[in-house]
């Protein structure tokens, strides 16, 4: 569906930042779209973690965990040492007993998952799917360089690809460039998309405990497969949810008929009016209320964000560590 034919870029509106698209980035990002945001990742600095309202005590915690920690040495044991450290392979070895040192890692992983399903290649205002995605995860690496961590990626692309963690603003720049090569076609069709459980136990072997990971997806997208990847992930991980969902899905269109268009040819869609808007609120907003409810109860920082959202406001309550409450 495309609605965007303009081909001049928008006046910023309050609140957006600055980052309004033109006409063609609205469909599709460029490395160079994605790159000129290096300039707004600063707006999300100073944001300070929350503690993760939980329903029931015994599962909360806290959403940031901080660095892991690396093996450094062994050296023979001294009274006080920590029993859990104890080296037992040096120790049989020598035939003195020695205990592990670690340190703290100096680099942190900052993973992106991306949906690329042919859902995500879909906006009637703003920009499609797949293109607040890739800007929502250009910013988070943009981030990552500040904070001097590693970036990776994954995605459900047919071709399964994973990126392997990489530092610097040449890693940033080859993940831009992968995010590009991922986005979905508009006229693509594989109903045989992959699912995201796949794509999350790959990247998950590159993940060293206090890692950062951002979901961009769709939430057709996360089965009971991901769901309880997710779980698990949690435990040694930050983990951030950004559900990508149109207007469309969160209220009923106010005109009685919709223009919809493929660039070619426009069709009228009637919205309908009374019961009909209600049965259409149900039915498109079901799915992505219901998962955001299972995110939060999982106790995972979710967020539900419009095509027609400021994507540096997005990210940022993402990474406050905030539960949001699906729009009724």
């Amino acid at each position: 569906m495309d609605l965007h034919h303009g081909r001049q870029r928008p006046t910023a509106q309050p609140g957006d930042f600055g980052l309004a698209l033109s006409g063609a980035e609205r469909i599709r990002s460029s490395v160079a779209s994605l790159a000129a945001l290096r300039g707004y990742a600063g707006l999300l600095r100073g944001t300070r973690a929350k503690a993760v309202r939980q329903p029931r005590a015994a599962q909360s915690h806290s959403p940031f965990r901080g660095r892991g920690m690396e093996y450094a040495e062994s050296r023979p044991y001294s009274p006080g040492d920590d029993a859990r450290h104890v080296d037992w392979r040096v120790s049989a070895r020598t035939g003195q007993l020695h205990s592990k040192l670690y340190h703290a890692e100096r680099e942190r992983i900052s993973a992106v998952l991306f949906d690329s399903g042919p859902w995500m290649a879909f906006g009637t205002r703003g920009c499609f799917k797949t293109v607040q995605a890739a800007r929502l995860a250009a910013l988070f690496a943009w981030d990552a360089l500040g904070r001097g961590d590693r970036v990776a990626a994954a995605s459900n692309h047919p071709a399964q690809a994973l990126l392997a963690p990489a530092g610097g603003e040449r890693g940033v720049l080859r993940l831009l460039a992968q995010l590009c090569r991922w986005q979905p076609l508009a006229s693509a069709s594989t109903p045989s998309q992959p699912g995201l459980a796949g794509p999350l136990a790959r990247l998950e072997r590159l993940l060293r405990p206090g890692s950062r990971l951002l979901l961009t997806v769709d939430a057709h997208t996360l089965d009971e497969g991901a769901l309880r990847r997710l779980a698990h992930l949690r435990i040694h991980h930050d983990l951030m949810v950004a559900l990508l969902v149109d207007p469309l899905e969160q209220r009923a269109p106010s005109a009685p008929a919709l223009p919809v268009s493929d660039g070619e040819t426009t069709l009228w869609l009637d919205a309908g009016a009374g019961t009909s808007r209600t049965r259409w609120n149900q039915a498109l907003g079901s799915v992505w209320r219901t998962r955001l409810g299972e995110l939060h109860r999982a106790g995972i920082s979710a967020r539900a964000v419009s095509t027609t959202d400021s994507p540096v406001d997005a990210l940022r309550d993402l990474m406050r560590g905030a539960l949001f409450e699906p729009d009724r």
